[in-house]
C-alpha cells in the first residue's frame, strides 16, 4: 500500500471490503500504522485470523506482522496462542496498549506454555516478557532469579507497573543495591520507575 500513514483514513466500512489477498500483501504496512481506532484494528484482526487461520498456529512471525493491530486480540484469543516461544511473547510485548487481563493472559501464556515457573526463567525471557511482567503476582516477583533479575534492572525500571508491583521490585532491588537510601544517583537513574519515577530517557515511551 503506497498510501502509507494515509491508510488510516479508511473507514471501518471500507476496511471490511478489502480483500483478504490484500490484507495479506499488506499486514506489515497497516500494522505499522498508530491512528486506527479500536474499530478499524478489530476488522483487520478479524481479517488476519481469516488469512492465517487457528490463533494456534500463529507463530511470531504472524504477531510481528500485525503490529498495533494485535492489541485488540481478546483475553480468549491470546489464550489461544502458543507462546512456548519468547521470541513470539516478545513480539506481542513490543507493543505498550496492552491491558492488565492482557499481560495476564501473555504472561501465564508464555508459562504455561513453556512448563516454566517464573523461578526458572533466564534475564533474557524477563526481558522479553516486556510489560506483561507487571502482570505477575507478587509472590512470583519474590521468586525470580536475583542474579538473572540484577542483570536486567534497567529493563524492568522502564514498566511503569501499578504501585503494588513496583514495591515488590524495589524490595528484590534492595537485595541487591541495599535499602533505598544508600542509592546512589546512578543507581536511582537505572532503576526508573521502581524508585517510584522513570528515569529520563524513559519520560516519553509510555
Amino acid at each position: 500500500m503506497i498510501l502509507g500513514e494515509a491508510n488510516a483514513f479508511w473507514t471501518s466500512e471500507e476496511l471490511q471490503c478489502m480483500t483478504l489477498d490484500t490484507f495479506a500483501k499488506c499486514a506489515e504496512v497497516l500494522g505499522v500504522l498508530r491512528r486506527f481506532n479500536q474499530s478499524q484494528l478489530y476488522i483487520l484482526k478479524e481479517k488476519a485470523k481469516m488469512v492465517w487461520g487457528p490463533l494456534s498456529e500463529w507463530n511470531s512471525y504472524h504477531i510481528t506482522a500485525l503490529g498495533r493491530i494485535a492489541t485488540t486480540l481478546s483475553v480468549r484469543e491470546l489464550n489461544e496462542l502458543y507462546l512456548d516461544c519468547i521470541d513470539m511473547v516478545s513480539a506481542l510485548t513490543q507493543q505498550t496498549e496492552w491491558t492488565f487481563p492482557q499481560a495476564r493472559a501473555i504472561l501465564h501464556g508464555f508459562l504455561n506454555n513453556s512448563g516454566k515457573s517464573i523461578k526458572d526463567l533466564k534475564s533474557f525471557e524477563l526481558a522479553g516478557l516486556g510489560n506483561s511482567v507487571c502482570a505477575a503476582d507478587v509472590k512470583q516477583i519474590d521468586d525470580i532469579n536475583t542474579l538473572e533479575f540484577r542483570s536486567i534492572i534497567s529493563r524492568i525500571g522502564s514498566f511503569p507497573c501499578n504501585p503494588r508491583i513496583l514495591q515488590a521490585f524495589k524490595k528484590k532491588t534492595e537485595k541487591i543495591y541495599g535499602k533505598t537510601e544508600k542509592w546512589s544517583h546512578f543507581i536511582l537513574n537505572d532503576v526508573g520507575y521502581i524508585t517510584g519515577k522513570p528515569k529520563v530517557d524513559d519520560i516519553t515511551l509510555f
